[in-house]
Parts: structure tokens; sequence; C-alpha cells
């Protein structure tokens, strides 16, 4: 198995390899790899876990998208989606998908956030624990300097499974920062 992040090499290889049959989370297989291709900018990094001639999993950064709120700075970048075919979970390799992606240098120029909805997860991983899968995700992001964010966005705080984290960048600014928190929960700054 090897972890691809160089995005010309991922554009190749996403014309090349075909996707597991069991990467169908958000879609069938050939319809997300077909999405995911048609998406890949220089506004979007991705990362690919490649089995032989399979893509296994794969992770996206992507700005977010308009009508959301995070639009409004130009500095903020989503974790889209991190997906692992389910034969080759329990390996790391999303936390390796994770790593490698967020390690793209131009990153450290933005905030990457992450949010989080329990009516996304699979599962079946941890037997119907959303509270350990909760714990799971949470371990995955903080391994690439994710940390927790407080936000009064209605999906994240009306729902006790559900968490948003962020991973500032090296070269985000105290501003930037600033405008971020108060966007993530303006009442705090009330």
């Amino acid at each position: 198995m090897q972890i691809i992040v160089n995005q010309e090499e991922v554009q190749m290889n996403m014309k090349r390899l075909t996707f597991h049959s069991l990467l169908n989370r958000f879609r069938e297989p050939h319809r997300q790899q077909a999405t995911l291709q048609a998406a890949l900018s220089e506004e979007v990094t991705m990362s690919l876990a490649i089995d032989r001639d399979t893509i296994i999993g794969y992770t996206v950064v992507l700005p977010p998208e308009k009508e959301e709120r995070w639009s409004k700075l130009s500095f903020v970048r989503a974790l889209g989606v991190v997906e692992v075919a389910p034969s080759f979970r329990g390996q790391g390799i999303a936390k390796q998908l994770v790593q490698t992606v967020t390690a793209n240098p131009p990153l450290e120029s933005k905030i990457v956030i992450s949010l989080e909805y329990y009516w996304h997860w699979d599962l079946q991983i941890t037997n119907g624990d959303a509270y350990a899968y909760k714990q799971l995700l949470k371990n995955m992001l903080q391994a690439s300097r994710f940390e927790d964010i407080q936000t009064n966005e209605p999906d994240i705080a009306g729902y006790p499974y559900n968490f948003m984290m962020g991973r500032i960048g090296k070269e985000i600014t105290s501003e930037q920062l600033y405008q971020f928190m108060k966007l993530a929960d303006p009442d705090a700054f009330v």
C-alpha cells in the first residue's frame, strides 16, 4: 500500500486506477471517482491510498461551499472527505491520508476545518457506538494538529456527537485567527 499526495501523481492515478468497489459511502465508486476528477484544481488538495491497481482510500481538502459561512474567509479550507475501503480499515490508513494531505506546504497559510456529522459515519467499525467513533475521528485528526473549535453552527451545536475541529496553519496571523474564531462562534465575542 502506498499514499500519494503529489497532485500530478494524484491526477494521473485518478485517470489510470479504479476506486475500490466499497468506497461508496457518498456515491457509487465510479461516480465518486468522476466527481473527484472533475473537482481537482489548484484549490483542491487530495491524497490517495493505493493497493496494487486499486484506490482503497482518499481524502480531499477543498474550499468551503459558497453558501457556507466559512466561504467568507479566503484562508479557510474544509477537509471534505476521508474514506477507506472497509477491508483496509484499522490499519491507520485514514490517519496517514490526513497527515499527508495536510503536510502540503500551501496549507500552512490556511485554516483547515473538519465538520463531523454522525449521520455520515459508518458506525459498523465501532459496533454502532457513536461516542467511540467520535473519539476515533478526534484521535485521527489530532495526529495532524487539528484542535477542537467551538461553534454555534446548528448542525454541530445541536447534536452531541457532532463536532468541529480545525488545523491552524503555521503562517496564519493572529488577525486571521481572530476573524475565524469570531466567524465560528460569534456569540463568544459579544
